[in-house]
C-alpha cells in the first residue's frame, strides 16, 4: 500500500512539474535574456557577446512611458530567464507584469548598489519635471524623485555591466568566464567613449541650449554641459502659451545657443523661433532610434549625441565668432 502511494505521489510531483511555465524549468544552451529598451539592450548585448543574443523588448520608436503590453508581450517576459529593466519610473507599463515573476528573474537597474542616482528638477526652466511623470493615464502613482535615463552616464553605465554580468553568472555558470571576459573588454569601451566625449565637448561646454525634454541631466553632469531649460513638461504634453513665453524671454535673456528636438517628438510650437533665427536647432535622441541593435547601440548613441551638441553649438561658434 505504502508502494502504491509513493508511486502516485510521485507521478503527481512529476505531473505539476511538467505544468510549471517555462521560466522555471531550466532551459538547455544560453539563457533567455530580455532588455526592456535599446541602451539596456545593448549593454546586455557587450556582456553576452559569444554566448547570445538578448531580446530587445521595446523598438527606439516605442516610448516606454506609455506602451501597452499585449498578451504576447507578457508571454514573452514570462518566458525569459533574466528580464533587464529600469525601473517602473521609466517603464510603467511592465511594472505589473514584473511583479508577479520570482526576483531572481529580474534585474532591476534603479536599484543597483553604487548607481549614480540623479532626483528629476523640479524647477521652472526644466517644466517642472517632476509633476509630469504623475500623470500618464496609468491610474498609478510611482516615485517621481529619482530621474530614470541613467544609461547616459558612463559611470552609470560600469555598474549595469557589473551587475548583468554577475546576474548571468548566476544563471549561466557555464559561460561565467565569458561574461567576465566580455565585461572586462565592455568597461574598456565604457571608458573608451567617455575619453572621447570629454575631448570632443570640450569647447561647447560652456554654451547655454534648450533641451525637447529633461532626459539628459546624466550626460550634461557627466561632461559639464550647460543645458538651461526644457521646451516641455513632458512629450506627452503640449507646450503652453505661458511657457513658450518664458522660453522666449529665456533664450535672449540666458544668449540660447541652439534648441534640441528629439526623433519621437516634432517641437512644432517653438519652429517660430527658429525660422525667426533666434536659435539654432538640433536632434537629440537618448534611446538611439536609428541606432543598429546590438553592443555597438550604446557606444554609437553616445557619441551621435556628442556629434549632435557639436554640430549645433559648435557652428554658432563659428556665426558669432
Amino acid at each position: 500500500m505504502k508502494h502504491i502511494r509513493s508511486a502516485h505521489i510521485a507521478s503527481v510531483l512529476f505531473v505539476l512539474f511538467l505544468s510549471l511555465p517555462a521560466p522555471y524549468v531550466q532551459a538547455a544552451g544560453p539563457p533567455r535574456v530580455l532588455a526592456s529598451i535599446q541602451p539596456i539592450h545593448s549593454l546586455a548585448a557587450m556582456v553576452m557577446e559569444g554566448v547570445a543574443e538578448p531580446k530587445l523588448f521595446w523598438s527606439a520608436t516605442q516610448s516606454p512611458h506609455t506602451a501597452t503590453l499585449r498578451p504576447s508581450d507578457v508571454r514573452t517576459l514570462n518566458q525569459a530567464e533574466l528580464v533587464v529593466w529600469v525601473g517602473p519610473v521609466m517603464e510603467m507599463a511592465l511594472e505589473k507584469s514584473i511583479e508577479s515573476l520570482p526576483p531572481r528573474q529580474v534585474l532591476t537597474l534603479s536599484n543597483l548598489a553604487g548607481l549614480w542616482r540623479l532626483p528629476v528638477r523640479n524647477d521652472p526652466a526644466w517644466g517642472l519635471h517632476a509633476d509630469a511623470h504623475d500623470d500618464h493615464g496609468h491610474g498609478q502613482q510611482h516615485d517621481t524623485t529619482l530621474d530614470a535615463h541613467l544609461w547616459l552616464a558612463p559611470r552609470n553605465a560600469r555598474v549595469i555591466v557589473e551587475a548583468i554580468r554577475d546576474r548571468l553568472q548566476d544563471i549561466d555558470p557555464e559561460h561565467a568566464a565569458r561574461y567576465r571576459a566580455n565585461t572586462e573588454y565592455a568597461l574598456q569601451r565604457i571608458q573608451a567613449v567617455e575619453n572621447a566625449l570629454h575631448k570632443q565637448l570640450a569647447n561647447v561646454r560652456d554654451l547655454p541650449y534648450l533641451v525637447f525634454h529633461d532626459a539628459y541631466q546624466y550626460f550634461e553632469l557627466s561632461f559639464a554641459l550647460n543645458a538651461v531649460g526644457a521646451v516641455q513638461l513632458s512629450p506627452e504634453r503640449a507646450t503652453g502659451a505661458r511657457h513658450l513665453h518664458a522660453l522666449h524671454e529665456q533664450i535672449h535673456a540666458q544668449r540660447v545657443r541652439c534648441l534640441f528636438s528629439e526623433p519621437q517628438f516634432e517641437p512644432t510650437q517653438v519652429r517660430g523661433l527658429v525660422e525667426r533665427g533666434e536659435v539654432g536647432l538640433g536632434v537629440l535622441d537618448p534611446l538611439g532610434i536609428h541606432v543598429q541593435s546590438g553592443p555597438e547601440a550604446w557606444p554609437r548613441l553616445m557619441h551621435n549625441l556628442g556629434n549632435a551638441l557639436v554640430e549645433c553649438l559648435g557652428a554658432e561658434v563659428s556665426r558669432n565668432s
